[in-house]
């Protein structure tokens, strides 16, 4: 028999309901793993709350360009990752998140953009749509190879 470890989460595409992670974990990196085994069946309930919605956008700093596929992350207060997800084609983001205070950074997967944060927490109610917080991106200076002189 195969047998794989697994976590379980709840997630609403539409964004009218936060994630929710198995046994009631805040994060799911915290989320307990399960052992899988093929033939077997598991079962989960999830009790999710009312979301509250942030969108804002990721843009280059110096040129105001839109950014895609940047990864914007939703730290809690003591910056346990709560929600992720990545901007579309015009540099915009929306994430549900539970009722709660939030901070917001923004990433660029591929490295040419410096990393950075919005400037202070948001404060987020269930139900509420609030935004848009717009993330402003540095380029990165690029790196600098040295070739060994050989002799």
């Amino acid at each position: 028999m195969t047998s794989a470890t697994v976590k379980l989460l709840a997630f609403d595409a539409a964004l009218h309901y936060a994630n929710a992670y198995y046994l009631g974990a805040t994060t799911f990196a915290a989320t307990q793993a399960l052992p899988l085994v093929e033939g077997s069946l598991l079962t989960a309930d999830f009790a999710m709350p009312e979301a509250g919605r942030i969108r804002g956008s990721v843009a280059d700093a110096a040129t105001g360009a839109p950014l895609a596929a940047m990864q914007v992350i939703v730290y809690d207060a003591a910056f346990a990752t709560i929600a992720e997800t990545i901007t579309d084609a015009a540099g915009a983001f929306r994430v549900a998140v539970p009722a709660g205070a939030y901070t917001l950074a923004a990433a660029d997967p591929a490295h040419r953009y410096t990393a950075t944060s919005y400037g202070s927490p948001i404060n987020v109610a269930a139900g509420q749509d609030i935004g848009p917080f717009p993330i402003r991106l540095t380029a990165a200076a690029p790196v600098r190879r040295h070739r060994a002189a050989s002799h």
